[in-house]
């Protein structure tokens, strides 16, 4: 964009001087992750899709949609939402589904959105929704038969929105000719002198009459109707030849340069081959899991400075946590257990003392309830201390207690093995995870603002630092991750024994003179399985080349 992006972890409050636009593949992403979360799912089947049956929480109550056009960094021009409209949607969803805002915090950071501030903008009025899906399809067919034109022949970015992405096909739809009214926009900012004129609109399917009244600037070339898009083949993406053959008969009009005409080709030999992308995507999939454990290495590391500084001066606590749920209804917890590492500084003597203790709670409300089917049992078998049986409620006030007390003077690190079930527990037992823990491990050392302590409370994932440990991406259970550092383990699934497993392997990790043996199973057997899933999704390419290859020849041979 000409101006600067802005990360977004909610639309606001929905003010009318709030400017700011998010792009449209943008929202149709985030829709599509909120339909990954349990309780909106409902929600966002009904009331967010672009189907003639259901309502459309961003569309008007006359079923009109209004969004803006502005510029990307190409000078093309793309469909943007204002984020007044948005916000409207959002606080109905939350409103009406009750998602916990860390549940929504990880939508939002998973769907990438963001605002743009444009320096100008136009609006653009759709009649209705099958008008709006026309326009989508007609934006997916000129950017085709632009990279036809211009002889570019790559992959498709899953980042735009498709024929695919909505629901519903524009070429099936029975709407008579779409009316579009374009008025400028607020023109809050000047637009810079460097930047480029503002292209025409994608090719729509006008009315005559409004063809008439509307400026040269941005009339359009009619498109001709095509058949319902298919589902994208794997491999890169490439326009059909009807795509092309539309591309060709298209005359060309005064304004920025179009793409040159396209001429059916004579024979097969001159058919445009896809080229060998298995190696473009492996690469990419190489580099992308090479950023993952650089991260989990700086975390580690991180933690690490983190620890020698609690052994040195006591300036730190450490607690392993794990909960333990019913196997038939998660929201049930059964068992509570955490395992304490304190290090303590004598003000006399300057000398540094480790304090450990093990504890394990059971939920007195859910103590009949036992797991059996699904989940090996191990309630009566805790190995380091004695169990005690508490109400939920008193469990919440002594956690909570414990937080705060090991907070107050120096920060305290909580670690989990896998932390999504065991902070969702939490939630269920009244912390707020987003207001009370710190997840960015990145900020360590910069002052906290914490209610529960002005060190800060950090949520710690061993089984995300054991990959950072291995330098290999992967996902290790406890207890494979224990006999990989020669650990032996009894009786897990006890909350008790599954803590302080948790917080041995933490600190084995934090030793450097520790690291992988070279002679591992457990980093060759990753290495193996990394390795047949590359081949397997090579095969799948090759495949969808060889289709698309195919098709193209025969499409190119002469016809009776």
């Amino acid at each position: 964009m000409k101006s600067a992006n802005e990360s977004l972890t909610t639309f606001g409050d929905g003010n009318a001087d709030d400017d700011r636009l998010v792009p449209l593949r943008v929202v149709l992403r985030w829709i599509k992750q909120l339909r990954t979360v349990k309780k909106a799912y409902n929600f966002a089947g009904r009331h967010l899709k672009l189907s003639g049956s259901g309502k459309w929480a961003l569309a008007a109550p006359d079923d009109s949609i209004t969004l803006y056009t502005v510029d990307n960094l190409i000078g093309q021009a793309i469909l943007a939402v204002p984020v007044t409209t948005l916000a409207r949607a959002e606080q109905s969803l939350l409103t009406k589904c009750r998602i916990a805002p860390q549940d929504y915090a990880d939508v939002m950071d998973r769907a990438g959105v963001y605002a743009i501030l444009p320096p100008h903008r136009t609006a653009v009025r759709f009649a209705n929704k099958d008008a709006f899906r026309e326009r989508l399809h007609a934006d997916f067919e000129a950017r085709q038969a632009r990279a036809v034109g211009k002889g570019e022949i790559r992959p498709a970015s899953a980042s735009e929105p498709t024929g695919a992405n909505v629901e519903g096909s524009a070429g099936t739809s029975k709407a008579s000719p779409v009316a579009i009214e374009t008025r400028p926009g607020p023109q809050k900012r000047a637009s810079s002198a460097l930047s480029p004129p503002s292209p025409p609109s994608p090719p729509l399917h006008p009315d005559p009459a409004v063809e008439a009244a509307t400026p040269a600037t941005l009339r359009s070339t009619a498109l001709p109707p095509t058949k319902k898009a298919r589902p994208p083949l794997p491999g890169p993406a490439y326009s059909s030849p009807a795509v092309m053959r539309t591309a060709a008969s298209t005359p060309s009009v005064p304004g920025p340069p179009r793409p040159t005409a396209i001429t059916r080709p004579p024979s097969p030999a001159q058919v445009p081959l896809p080229p060998a992308t298995a190696a473009v995507f492996t690469e990419a999939e190489q580099i992308a899991a090479a950023k993952h454990v650089a991260v989990k290495a700086f975390e580690l590391e991180a933690l690490r400075l983190a620890h020698e500084a609690a052994v040195r001066e006591g300036a730190g606590a450490f607690l392993a946590l794990d909960v333990e749920a019913w196997e038939f209804d998660h929201d049930l917890l059964l068992e509570f257990g955490w395992s304490i590492l304190e290090y303590v500084k004598d003000e006399k003597t300057g000398k540094v003392t480790a304090r450990r203790e093990t504890q394990h709670v059971v939920v007195k409300e859910n103590a009949r309830r036992r797991n059996r089917k699904f989940a090996p049992d191990a309630r009566d078998h805790f190995d380091f201390g004695r169990t005690i049986t508490l109400p939920q409620g008193t469990i919440y006030h002594l956690l909570s207690g414990l937080f705060s007390a090991l907070s107050a003077s120096k920060p305290l690190f909580l670690i989990f093995h896998d932390p999504r079930m065991d902070l969702s527990a939490l939630r269920r037992l009244g912390f707020d995870s987003a207001a009370d823990f710190q997840s960015d491990l990145r900020q360590l050392g910069k002052p906290v603002s914490n209610r529960d302590g002005e060190h800060g409370i950090w949520v710690v994932d061993t089984q995300a630092l054991f990959s950072g440990w291995l330098k290999r991406k992967s996902q290790i259970g406890l207890e494979r991750a224990c006999k990989e550092i020669d650990l032996p383990t009894k009786r897990l699934h006890n909350a008790g024994n599954d803590a302080r497993y948790t917080l041995d392997l933490f600190e084995h990790m934090m030793d450097r003179s520790n690291s992988p043996s070279a002679a591992s199973t457990l980093i060759k057997t990753i290495d193996d399985r990394a390795a047949a899933a590359a081949i397997a999704k090579q095969k799948r390419l090759e495949t969808g080349a060889d289709i698309l290859r195919e098709k193209f020849e025969q499409k190119a041979l002469p016809r009776p």
